[in-house]
Parts: structure tokens; sequence; C-alpha cells
């Protein structure tokens, strides 16, 4: 699994993979690009430091994102696409913040 920085991608890509991870979930709540541009601004999102995980052959399975103020940091999101969940994505997310 490939960690990439959230940085290399646009708001909106960003965006379309936050809604594909999210297609099963009981109350859905869809995202578009001027919402997340609000949340990365209101959250303090680090882009940079924010990831998103694909596997060997170029495909996306999830994304995570920090929040970082300061001296304090939280994961604000992390996500993996239903048909990607159990395959260590998820941990790979996390380890690429914890970098």
């Amino acid at each position: 699994i490939e960690i990439i920085a959230a940085d290399r991608f646009t708001i909106q890509e960003l965006a379309d993979l936050y809604n594909q991870t999210r297609v099963d979930y009981l109350i859905p709540m869809p995202m578009n690009a001027a919402r997340l541009g609000e949340y990365v601004h209101d959250f303090d999102v680090d882009l940079h430091r924010s990831c998103v995980a694909r596997d060997g052959d170029g495909r996306i399975l999830g994304l995570s994102m920090l929040g970082v103020r300061e001296k304090v940091a939280w994961i604000t999101r992390l996500g993996v696409l239903p048909s990607s969940r159990r395959t260590g994505a998820g941990s790979a997310l996390m380890d690429g913040m914890l970098e």
C-alpha cells in the first residue's frame, strides 16, 4: 500500500473519494468540493500531512485527514472504500499520518 500526501489531489478529487468511502453508511453525508474546502479551512486540515492510500495497481483505497493547531493534532476523517476494507489500508493511513 502506497501512502500519498492529500495535497497532491484536488479538493474535488478528495470530495469524490470521501463520498466513495461512505457509500454504505446508514446516514449519508455527501460532500462536495465547496463544502470540503470550507471543512479544510474551518478545521485546520493539513492536506500535506493528510493521506490517500492506493494499491500497487494505482487503485485508490481510502483517505485520512489530519487537523493541526499549534501543538495539537487530531484525525478529522478516515475512510476506506468498502471493497478495500480489512486489507490494511486503514492502518496504513494511520501510519502515514504519524510519520
